[in-house]
């Protein structure tokens, strides 16, 4: 974490809050009256911020008349609880994407995670697709955080120490080989000035003219006869007429009217 001067070196990276802030009070937590498991569904489908709210809020066990024996819903243990959230963050700054993995879409993955199968469902199916731009430690580690049930996330135990080995290895590195970056920094200035043409000046409004002497003049052109014959179909004749012309009947069909 940087300081909180917007301006620093890089690759000082600044993360902003986390998703929720709320204490759930260990009674309100573990007391199983009705009153407080209704006080509890309550307070945890209106707390958070939008797309980053967790599946203790809105697994489908909520919806099951024993939700509170899930694993899932309603199961809050605060560290499990904040890993999600550092799992959405992180998610987001490695694929670089504005929006955190979608909560609505859990996977099995059939690929392993930290070696092993993988303990359940977990999000951002494309994560999996920057393992070659960055370590499998990290991308199986963010996967962890993102378990679908709360159990199956590591302990903060287990994420300070993965963190601190590859911060670790990462400060041993020798730099024989100079990993690929972008240098953002401003260029330098250019030792003759860029020749900027001169201003010409305020563009001359178009004199308007009178318009020509048959500019108004009634016109005429090709229509399709309007009238209706007997067997109810329309005549279609081609005939010229005034271009004010609203139904033009050609002459077989005004004579056929008297």
């Amino acid at each position: 974490m940087g300081s909180r001067n917007s301006t620093h070196p890089c690759p000082t990276l600044l993360i902003g809050d986390f998703g929720h802030a709320e204490r759930i009070t260990p009674l309100l937590n573990n007391s199983v009256t009705q009153a407080n498991l209704d006080l509890k569904q309550r307070f945890t489908s209106t707390k958070g911020t939008q797309d980053y709210n967790t599946p203790e809020q809105f697994h489908r066990d909520w919806e099951a008349r024993n939700w509170f024996d899930s694993d899932i819903a309603g199961n809050f243990n605060g560290f499990t609880y904040n890993l999600f959230g550092v799992g959405q963050i992180m998610y987001q700054i490695v694929t670089c994407l504005y929006d955190p993995p979608d909560i609505g879409d859990p996977f099995l993955p059939s690929y392993p995670i930290s070696g092993a199968p993988a303990l359940g469902r977990t999000f951002g199916p494309d994560l999996n697709a920057y393992a070659g731009e960055y370590s499998k430690v990290l991308t199986d580690l963010i996967y962890e955080c993102l378990y679908e049930n709360p159990t199956h996330r590591p302990t903060l135990e287990t994420l300070k120490y993965e963190i601190t080995r590859a911060y670790n290895l990462a400060s041993q590195d020798d730099d024989n080989e100079i990993e690929p970056w972008k240098n953002f920094t401003a260029p330098t200035p250019l030792d003759q000035p860029v020749n900027i043409p001169a201003d010409k000046g305020p563009r001359k409004r178009v004199q308007p003219t009178d318009p020509p002497s048959n500019f108004f003049a009634v016109k005429t052109r090709i229509f399709i006869c309007q009238g209706v014959l007997k067997n109810g179909l329309q005549c279609g004749n081609r005939l010229r007429g005034k271009a004010g012309d609203a139904r033009p009947r050609c002459a077989q069909c005004i004579r056929r009217r008297r």
